[in-house]
This record gives structure tokens, sequence and C-alpha cells, in this order.
């Protein structure tokens, strides 16, 4: 009977220490938090956030406020955090993100908002949010050149917008790629905004994190958290990459040279085009034919595969060759990708010059931003030596070379320019554009380009105009580099615009 009672009460009380765990780990405190939270809502945290860590990059120095930072690292979280109108897709084309519906009529745009889309916090994303958000991303150093022509946003409803251009542009959609973030969020340097993106800001005592956002629409990725490595000024990326401090990171190769890794790397696509300026003003560069020449003399496959070290992609014309609309063109827009010097000499013969002609010797200054432009002056100097013409490069400072432009003291300038996604030339062809130099006033291929812009021409006819006009020479569309660690595995798809557009397909 002992025995039995014994027994009996051992089950009781096994039991009752069942029953007190149940109703103590209803109220327990997680940890790393100010808040009590129900067993309930740590079930589902512990079930939906998922345990993978990825490392990149940042830097205390800049703000991690979109429309503030300044730095390429911290800039490069944008697409983590936020999300946006449109997004560009790998040819540079618009996908809608936020915006439901949209239209272009003349300088007008109407977009509709998607309803039932809420930000981190729970607030449901409505057209005050992007009003919000286009009057902080107008003025800002990120998004300020992409949106010089969008000159005001108003709102018609809860969900609806209205953008006023100052000039028609039939392209417009892909330059509503600002972040859209709550309402009064950003307002100081310090400010970490709220956004509607995979990730939310977590900051912590010793560090500002990302965890994912659990109130996304979309499929919440398997990396759970993105840790934040904060880089000193002496750090180097691809140092830190293959010794395995960081998992990632982004470089748009603007330092003029690219640096080798054991680690995986995929060329993204940009769209900074490098190119040849022309003083059409000066003899015997007033004449089409002598510029077309010169193009036609020019190597570009050379070039890429030597001073890009193929981190570029070759282009006889001003806009992008991985742009779907340039694709799909009905228009012949290539020549040989070599030089092609037996058609440069016939024309440059008819003009008294090439190999059985008059020597001709002409001035290239360039502004030295790395080994790209340096190799690519050399080469130029030897592309055009085959064709009789001594090419004089000088190398300048840049504050020399820009009074050297002001004042027309050149023949040939090689530059560079970061063109907007909506493909806007209105740098070489406005008056007073930041690359303008040399182009003459009156030339044909600056209406032709601005009617095509409003839709009254076909991009093919644009694409003519400029071939038969030749106001300046383009080389190539350079590339970036997004490298990471081999341990990321899964689908790693990337554009400028949005970096970790595919994080949900990665795995860690």
């Amino acid at each position: 009977m002992r025995s039995n009672n014994f027994f009996l009460k051992l089950a009781a009380l096994a039991t009752a220490f069942a029953f007190f765990a149940i109703i103590f780990s209803s109220c327990k405190i997680k940890r790393g938090s100010d808040e009590t939270t129900t067993s309930e809502a740590a079930e589902v945290t512990e079930r939906n956030v998922p345990a993978g860590v990825l490392t990149v990059p940042y830097t205390t120095l800049d703000s991690l406020n979109p429309f503030v930072t300044k730095s390429l690292l911290n800039s490069s979280l944008t697409s983590l955090v936020f999300r946006s109108l449109y997004v560009t897709d790998a040819g540079f084309m618009p996908v809608a993100d936020l915006a439901k519906t949209s239209s272009v009529q003349g300088k007008t745009v109407s977009v509709t908002l998607t309803e039932g889309i809420f930000f981190s916090d729970g607030t449901e994303l409505t057209a005050a949010d992007v009003l919000y958000s286009f009057a902080k991303a107008k003025p800002s150093p990120v998004y300020a050149q992409s949106l010089k022509n969008v000159e005001s946003c108003d709102s018609n409803g809860r969900f609806d917008l209205n953008f006023t251009l100052t000039r028609a542009d039939v392209n417009v959609l892909s330059i509503l790629t600002f972040p859209i973030v709550k309402n009064g969020t950003a307002e100081t340097e310090e400010s970490l905004p709220i956004g509607a993106g995979r990730y939310v800001y977590q900051k912590g005592e010793l560090r500002t994190n990302l965890v994912c956002n659990m109130k996304y629409g979309g499929e919440i990725p398997k990396i759970g958290t993105v840790r934040l490595y904060n880089v000193t000024v002496s750090e180097s990326l691809m140092h830190l990459l293959d010794i395995g401090e960081i998992d990632c990171f982004f470089t748009d190769l603007s330092e003029g040279s690219a640096k080798r890794t054991y680690s995986s790397v995929n060329e993204v696509y940009l769209n900074d085009l490098v190119f040849i300026g022309v003083n059409s003003a000066e003899f015997p560069l007033n004449t089409a034919d002598m510029r077309k020449a010169l193009s036609m003399a020019c190597n570009r496959q050379r070039i890429v595969e030597n001073a890009f070290m193929n981190h570029a992609r070759i282009t006889e014309i001003p806009l992008n060759t991985a742009w779907t609309n340039i694709i799909n063109s009905k228009e012949q827009i290539y020549t040989a990708s070599d030089s092609d010097e037996t058609a440069a000499n016939a024309l440059l013969k008819t003009l008294g010059y090439g190999a059985d002609g008059n020597p001709l010797t002409l001035k290239l200054i360039y502004t030295d931003t790395g080994s790209f432009t340096r190799n690519t002056a050399s080469l130029l100097a030897e592309n055009l030596k085959k064709v009789n013409i001594t090419l004089e490069t000088s190398k300048l400072e840049k504050d020399a070379y820009e009074t050297a432009l002001a004042n027309g003291d050149y023949d040939l300038y090689l530059g560079e320019v970061k063109l907007t996604k909506n493909m806007d030339l209105s740098c070489f062809f406005d008056d007073g554009g930041s690359v303008s130099y040399g182009i003459a006033a009156d030339a044909a291929v600056r209406s032709r380009y601005f009617s095509y812009m409003s839709g009254a021409e076909s991009l093919d006819a644009f694409i003519r105009s400029f071939n038969e006009s030749v106001p300046f020479i383009p080389l190539c569309f350079r590339n970036g580099q997004f490298c990471y660690s081999r341990t990321v595995g899964g689908t790693v798809e990337v554009t400028e615009d949005n970096l970790f557009g595919s994080i949900d397909k990665w795995k860690i």
C-alpha cells in the first residue's frame, strides 16, 4: 500500500510540475528585448524568423538614412529595408513594386498604389508616404540627378499620385525608384526611417543590424539577420571577404581598377558611359565624316579586354546595349567590335588624311581616375596611329581638366558619365549640360533626341541621326561587381537598383 501511494504521489507531483511549466512559459520574457511577449507571439517569431545570418559591410561614418547617405557602402543597403514604386531589371526596364497601375501622358505621370501594403510598424503605406519620400528624395545627393526632370508630386486620393515633369519623358517610370519611407521618419541624419522592405533596422547598444520584417507582404528570406560590419577607411573589402569577416559587398569599380579574389563574383551592368568628347568647333573635327572615321578607328574590343579587364561592354551608341529597348530595336546599331581600319582610311582619304594622305595630330586630355583611364588613353593612341593620326595624350589634374574643357583647349577628351536609368542624354544635349562640351548647339541630333523622349519619334530615328552625326564617340559601358563568399548558396541575381532583390533565394 505504501508503495502504491508513493507512486500515486509521484505521478501527481509530475503533473503539477508540467502544469506550472506551461503557466510560466506563457509569461516568459524575450531575451534581448524590453518587452514581454506571450507564448503565442514567441512561437510565431521562433517559427518564422530563419536562423541564417549574412554579414555585410557599412560605415558608421555615414548615415543609414537613404536620403542623406553619401557612401556606396550604406546606400547599398537601401533595397533591403525599403521598397519603391518601381525597380529596374537587368535590362534597365521598370518593374512595378509598390505601383499597381500607371500612365504617362505628356508631362503628367499618374500612379496608383497597391493597397494593403504595410510598413514594418504595421501602418498601411499610402500616397502621403510617397509625397513625403519624394520631398526628401528630390534634393538628396543620391536621387537628385535622376529626379531633376520631375518637377512636383501631388495626390488626389489615398492611393493615387500625379507627378508633373518639366519635359516629356517616355522612360520616366525607370527613375521612380526612390525609397518610400513612412511619413515623418527621415527627418535627421541619425534617423533610421521605417520602411516596408524585407528587413527592418534593429538598433542595439553595440551595433545596428537588420532583421526580417515579419509584416513584409512577400516571401520571407531564409536569411533572418543581416549583420552590419563597420568598415574603417583603411580596410580592404576584398580582403575582408577573402578572410571571412564579411559575406558580400558591391563595388562600382569607380576607383578605376579591379582586384582579384578567390570569392564568387557577379558582373553588374551599370549605366556608366565611357566616351570620347570631340571639339566639333575646330577644323577638321567639325565634319561628321572625320568624327565617323575616328570612331571606326577605335578598337573597342581591345579597350574592353585590356584597359577594363573585361569589366565593360562595347558600344557605338550612347544608349546602354543591355537596355531591352535597344536589344529590340530594328535599327542596325553596331558595326564591327574591332577597329575597321580599312573603312576609317577610306573615309579619311576623302578628307585628305589617312594612311595615304596627310598626317594629322590631335590632342586628347583626360584626368587620371585609375588604370582603366590611363590604359584607355594609351590604347586610343595606338589605334589612331594605324590611320596616320598622332594622338598626343595629356593627363591633367581634375581642376585643370575642367578648365581646359570650359575653355575649349582640347581636340578630344576622355570622359565618363553616369546616365540615369531612363537613358537621359540631356547631359550631352542641353545647353550647359555636364558633358555637352564641344557639341554644336544647332546639331540636328539634339532635336531628334528630345523628339524621341517626348514620344514624337521612334528610338530608331534617334539612333540613325546619332550615327550620321557622331557628336561624340561612345566606347563602352562600365560594369560593377557584386562579390560574395562561396558559403552563400542559392540563386544570386543582382541589379544595381536592387542589389539584394534575390535574397529570398539565397542560402547561407
